[in-house]
């Protein structure tokens, strides 16, 4: 239960520490549905994405949010770009983003949005500039010499290192920032190499997985935790599939 303000509002997340965690297992729900599902009854496979996609929202994660205009934007390009697909359901797949924005904007203004706003309007400062997760991550690159910035400062060593050279203490950094600050830029350069080089070989249905496991690692540490394994056990295991 989240309090905004003079509103209360529950926050769905299951039997997960929390909505962002929630999101990430429910979005691969979403995904199975709009891009492996062979169903016929389409009105049937609809509705279960409709379903997730409320329960995502609903959250109120903004991760969960992000993921699930992510997800359906891309399988509105996917099926635009297909020739196995009628226009009609592409036509269909507009209206129901459209629907999702429009219950965003009116069923949810005055019982969530606007006091949203006013609560992060109120904590942007504490909460996202210095929390770690975006503002920081240049903060503490920006601690690194040229060599450093290269190279790295070793897997796993950040902490002691900021703290033992630059006297920083370390805190939560985006996976990005973590892949920096341990295996420098060329680490990030072999990185982006191996997540283009699966881009290519993944079918199109299955490389939201990989686009999402990138995004997320700009405000979350995914590379580092159970849920970008979980993200490409995915997408290899069904690319025989598809």
């Amino acid at each position: 239960l989240q309090n905004f303000g003079d509103y209360s509002l529950y926050r769905p997340y299951s039997f997960f520490a929390e909505p962002s965690h929630f999101s990430y297992y429910a979005i691969v729900g979403l995904i199975v549905i709009l891009f492996l599902n062979n169903n016929q009854n389409k009105s049937k496979e609809y509705l279960a994405a409709l379903f997730i996609s409320f329960a995502l929202v609903l959250s109120t994660s903004m991760s969960a949010v992000m993921l699930t205009i992510l997800v359906w934007g891309y399988y509105l390009y996917v099926l635009l770009n297909s020739k196995k697909r009628m226009q009609n359901t592409a036509i269909l797949t507009v209206i129901i983003v459209l629907i999702i924005s429009a219950f965003f904007v009116i069923l949810l203004e005055d019982a969530f949005l606007r006091p949203t706003f006013v609560y992060l309007d109120a904590r942007l400062s504490r909460n996202i500039l210095s929390s770690g997760r975006i503002s920081s991550t240049s903060t503490f690159i920006n601690y690194l010499s040229p060599l450093e910035k290269t190279i790295g400062t070793g897997l796993g060593n950040e902490k002691f290192y900021l703290l033992n050279s630059y006297g920083v203490d370390y805190s939560f950094t985006s996976g990005i920032g973590i892949i920096i600050i341990n295996v420098g830029y060329i680490g990030l350069i072999l990185l982006a190499t191996l997540m283009i080089r699966y881009l290519i070989i993944l079918p199109r249905e299955l490389r939201i997985f990989v686009i999402i496991l990138v995004v997320t690692n700009f405000y979350e540490a995914t590379f580092f935790s159970i849920e970008g394994i979980f993200m490409l056990i995915w997408a290899f295991n069904f690319s025989s599939y598809t």
